[in-house]
């Protein structure tokens, strides 16, 4: 693989302070991402690599694996056909573009607030596509079908009523004798745009806050090498940016807030009780949660069949999508949740053509949100010989109300529960008891 030695990287960042209370900041930067080291290694699955084989016609463990029998027809191949890993050669470092414009307000000793925007442009990201794409027959027009009554050549015909048959895949194929040549392309582009807003107050009073609100949204035409929760390949092999559409993370809104409050009982606090007993008992109490409200993540209803006459992962892996039904609506009028929940409408999609690609667009429908709340209560009892070490006793409770967050409804649009919500994202209330000696 060639090396890029171009990767220029210049940052700036200004701050400004018109007052003592009011500070403004601004920066632009580029950055770069790491390769993506598992798509090296799978260099090595290649067939140059193996001496044996664990599929096909061959025996498995044996060497019986050589350039003059490994690749040709199927059947009598020892590997039929092959599946094969590749890197483009000009490799480009994925890289991002940054700015951002922050303004923080102070409006006492402890309280601040913030806004800001940021914004990032992304290139040269990675992704997946088959370089053996055998396109699909209804792509070609008059091209993808024989003559009428052959099955060599190529119709002349301009309406395709009048040719034989679809063209066999092999005859669509670059590389025939070959299956997926998996390819890590680096053409991949993303854009993020982001505002937010921040109430933060300092630990005083024996009250602390940290809370932030994000609008944002992500859009990309491919989220990651085996780390996309859509679809690992496009739809088309031949159209990376027809896949443009939200990042499997995008999430529209966010809101986090964590707060420690200290009981107002007990020694050094607003009300100390006389009695070391009862101190030890109903002082230094302390309780703290972290609370997540987001809007849900997107998907896209998909289904297994090969319907385009493809001999790619795109026509066996659900990454085919269906077409829309003009007038229906994506979901049903009352979503519901649950193992018996229809999210979807199903009437809203139907399966193309032969030969055809689905034409609804990439992660398009958004699934449930999430709301969890986590909570813990402590004591602290300090220790009679010094008041520098203390014990902890903790009460922590994970999804403390016990709500029930669901995951994306089922995306295979043919299957049985497509289009319902069969699981949930978060566990049922875990609760744990600990104990901490500080010193």
């Amino acid at each position: 693989m060639q090396t890029y030695y171009a990767d220029f990287a210049p940052r700036i960042g200004l701050s400004f302070a018109p007052t003592s209370t009011l500070v403004i900041r601004t920066g632009f930067g580029v950055y770069y991402d790491h390769d993506t080291a598992n798509a090296r290694f799978d260099m090595a699955r290649n067939l140059a690599g193996r001496v044996t084989n664990t599929s096909g016609n061959g025996t498995a463990g044996l060497t019986t694996i050589n350039w003059n029998n490994a690749v040709g027809a199927a059947g009598t191949a020892l590997i039929t056909p092959p599946y094969s890993f590749s890197m483009a050669y000009d490799y480009r470092t994925s890289n991002s573009e940054v700015w951002l414009l922050d303004i923080q307000k102070q409006l006492s000793a402890n309280w601040q607030i913030e806004a800001g925007y940021m914004g990032t442009k992304s290139a040269h990201l990675y992704g997946f596509r088959n370089a053996n794409y055998s396109v699909p027959y209804g792509l070609l027009g008059p091209a993808g079908y024989y003559p009428a009554g052959s099955s060599t050549g190529t119709c002349t015909a301009s309406d395709v009523s009048l040719c034989g048959g679809p063209k066999s895949i092999s005859d669509r194929t670059p590389y025939p004798n070959n299956g997926v040549i998996q390819l890590v392309h680096d053409i991949g582009i993303a854009n993020y745009q982001a505002f937010t807003f921040q109430v933060n107050k300092r630990f005083s009073g024996g009250f602390n806050l940290i809370s932030s609100y994000t609008y944002s949204k992500s859009l990309d035409d491919t989220s990651g090498i085996r780390t996309q929760s859509s679809q690992l390949f496009p739809q088309n092999d031949l159209c990376i940016a027809c896949e443009w559409g939200p990042s499997d993370f995008d999430v529209k809104h966010r809101v986090v807030a964590s707060f420690v409050y200290d009981l107002p009982i007990g020694k050094g606090r607003l009300w100390a009780p006389s009695s070391g007993i009862l101190d030890a008992v109903i002082g230094g109490w302390e309780f703290s949660t972290l609370g997540t409200l987001q809007t849900g993540r997107p998907y896209n209803m998909r289904y297994g069949d090969n319907n385009a006459s493809t001999n790619t992962i795109s026509g066996g892996t659900f990454a085919t999508r269906p077409n829309y039904v003009s007038g229906q609506s994506f979901l049903t009028s009352k979503p519901t949740a649950g193992n018996s929940g229809q999210w979807v409408n199903p009437a809203a999609w139907q399966e193309p053509g032969g030969g055809l690609l689905g034409n609804t667009k990439r992660n398009m429908l958004y699934g449930p949100g999430v709301e969890n709340f986590d909570m813990s209560i402590d004591k602290n009892f300090k220790m009679p010989y010094s008041e520098h070490h203390q014990i902890q006793f903790r009460l922590d409770a994970f999804n403390a109300f016990n709500r029930t967050d669901f995951n994306t409804p089922v995306n295979d649009w043919k299957s049985s529960t497509g289009g319902k919500i069969t699981s949930s994202a978060l566990s049922p209330r875990q609760l744990q008891l600990g104990a901490r000696y500080t010193f």
